[in-house]
């Protein structure tokens, strides 16, 4: 999808269907292209989107009465491939814990508080979670929860040992990401 030059923008559990399964791969489907946005390289972004309980601080920053609480994150712009990364994130969270790490994204809750600065093992280990983990998934998720300008590439998401998905792209996969049936993209072709 990025490397179509396309930002989901609303990436959550609620937006992704299982398409099929077979003996050794769940086939996972995103839906809802509503929000999305056609984004040229390194084009930034000014708009509060998506769903708040899984937005990347820096997206939230975008409202004003976390401006003052979020003083690192304090920015006017951020990059929509890093918040659906944040995103993907937050979703692996949920569904390794079974719970989501925060439901507003609050700097008076702790939980919030030691996931943007980089306790992800703290939180883990506060909630009796962390031996559920796999390593190579606390890892990821390491490596998702960083502040904006750390936080891991989708290429190199891709190619995490966890993910573990090479750069080759079926052509079927291509096909379907330049076929979005949304009409905020098709409108932004026309821009």
């Amino acid at each position: 999808m990025h490397s179509h030059g396309i930002s989901h923008l609303d990436l959550s559990l609620e937006n992704t269907m299982i398409a099929s399964v077979d003996a050794n791969h769940i086939h996972v489907k995103i839906i809802d292209f509503g929000l999305a946005r056609r984004v040229k390289s390194d084009q930034m972004f000014h708009d509060r989107v998506g769903k708040i309980g899984y937005m990347a601080p820096e997206v939230c920053m975008q409202c004003p009465y976390l401006f003052f609480f979020l003083y690192v994150y304090a920015r006017k712009e951020y990059s929509p491939e890093k918040a659906d990364i944040w995103c993907l994130g937050v979703m692996l969270f949920m569904m390794l814990v079974g719970a989501p790490p925060y439901q507003v994204p609050d700097p008076s809750n702790p939980a919030f508080r030691f996931l943007v600065n980089g306790r992800l093992r703290d939180v883990l280990v506060h909630w009796k979670r962390l031996p559920l983990i796999p390593a190579d998934a606390l890892d990821v998720m390491s490596k998702i929860f960083k502040p904006e300008s750390q936080r891991i590439s989708m290429k190199d998401l891709r190619l995490h040992k966890f993910v573990g998905l090479s750069d080759k792209t079926t052509t079927d996969d291509k096909a379907d990401a330049l076929n979005l049936s949304s009409p905020l993209v098709a409108q932004d072709k026309n821009r």
